[in-house]
Formats: structure tokens, sequence, C-alpha cells
């Protein structure tokens, strides 16, 4: 049976319907937006690139092999700080990565203990350039951030957060896809804040605070283009990570 097509008020409805149940989650995020060329200071927030430590810090290893350096995030720059980056001038995050054969992204390992390690520093002052112990496959970027006010939780976050049947009518919709997109964010590669974006298992957002993407310019993934999502809850840090 050919399926009714809905006239223009009943559309609106649905749409106006199931958009009041997402405002009322909305969070605010700053998006990196990556960039191809030099850090402008060696404590600017990059993928990759230059990463600083005090004059007695050592580059983190595990065990006798170095991590890699991920992420430096410099939290001045950010246009959104969530609560769990107050007093924190800078972080940073290292893996434990595989050398990727020619033509592959690099990946983190995640069958080895001790596989990622968090730096945070509360000021800028007497920080200086680290030299990496081995050479690395990442291609450094800077990062210059956006910030958002609508991000929006994804499925399978998103359960109980809105009404069932108001998102069903939504999603009975053709084009209910383009149709968020156009109003709401859910970036998934690298941001600060807003809501973490799982590819299928899920991901909890107590606690969460940074969203590491598979960044194609930085020649980075996690698995099958995959997200990884720092948390700090009471003063300790965990890294949680989803793919396809």
């Amino acid at each position: 049976m050919k399926k009714r097509k809905l006239d223009q008020s009943t559309r609106d409805q649905i749409v106006a319907d199931h958009f009041a149940e997402l405002d009322r989650c909305v969070l605010p995020a700053s998006i990196a937006i990556l960039k191809r060329s030099k850090q402008l200071t060696p404590t600017e927030s990059c993928f990759g690139g230059v990463f600083v430590g005090r004059k007695d810090s050592e580059w983190p290893h595990q065990y006798s092999r170095p991590l890699e350096g991920v992420l430096q995030i410099r939290t001045k720059d950010l246009p959104y700080r969530p609560k769990q980056l107050d007093k924190i001038a800078l972080i940073q995050l290292f893996c434990v990565c595989d050398r990727p054969d020619k033509g592959f992204p690099v990946m983190p390992s995640f069958d080895v203990d001790n596989w990622f390690a968090v730096r945070t520093f509360a000021t800028l002052r007497g920080l200086r350039p680290m030299i990496r112990p081995a050479r690395t496959n990442l291609k450094p970027c800077r990062i210059e951030w956006k910030k958002v006010e609508n991000e929006i939780p994804t499925y399978p976050d998103d359960i109980g957060l809105v009404d069932d049947e108001k998102q069903a009518r939504f999603r009975g919709l053709e084009d209910w896809a383009k149709t968020e997109r156009k109003h709401y964010s859910a970036h998934e590669r690298t941001k600060v804040g807003g809501w973490p974006v799982s590819c299928q298992n899920g991901l909890n957002h107590r606690g969460y605070c940074v969203q590491i993407g598979s960044e194609e310019k930085a020649n980075f993934m996690w698995g099958h283009d995959g997200v990884a999502v720092l948390y700090r809850v009471r003063n300790k840090w965990s890294l949680d990570w989803d793919c396809f």
C-alpha cells in the first residue's frame, strides 16, 4: 500500500514536537577545527604536533615503550570549557599506538596495560617543548576552536531523554536526519563539551569532558572510524572508546 503523504501542518507539528524535546537537552561545545599548519606557540592546542612539559618532565612511557602524543588542549583557547577542566591550563592525552604499515593511519593499542596517560598543568608558566623519543606517523595539526550551543545526544544515548513516540513519528519522516542536522549539532570528531557521539555501543555522559575523534587530516583513527571519550570523575581520569 502506498504511504499516504503528510500534509504540511501535520509535518510541521511532528517536527516541532520532537525539536521541543531536543531543546531540553542541548549543551554547548567547543568544536576542534584541525589545520595542517605549524603551531604558533608550543603550548597551543594541537593534534599530534609539539607537546610541552616542565624542565624536568620526561616523555611518558609504557614500560620501555614511548606513548604517542595525540592531543594537547590549551584551555584558554576554548570558547566553551566544561567544569571538569576548571583550574587546568593545559591537558594532554598520550596513547600506546601501533606503528602503522605504509598508507594506514595511526591506531591505539587497547590490549596492553596502561595504554593511555593524561597530563594536566595548572599554569603555562615554565612549560617548554619536549622532544619526541620516537618517530611518529601522525601528521601534526594545530587546532582552532568554534563554539556551538546546540549539541544533542544521539542514539543510543538519547534513550530516556526524549519522548519515544514523538521521536518515532519524527524519524518516520523521509528527511528526518537532514532536518535534524540543519538545527542541531552532533559533532563526531574532536570536541570539548557537548554530548559524546558513540558509534554503536553508547558512551556515558557522566564526567565526560573531551571527545577525541578519528581525524583523517592527522592520520589517526580509533579502530574503524571510531571515537574515544575522556572522563573526569572525582579527580580521576578514564578513557572509553567505541568504533564500528
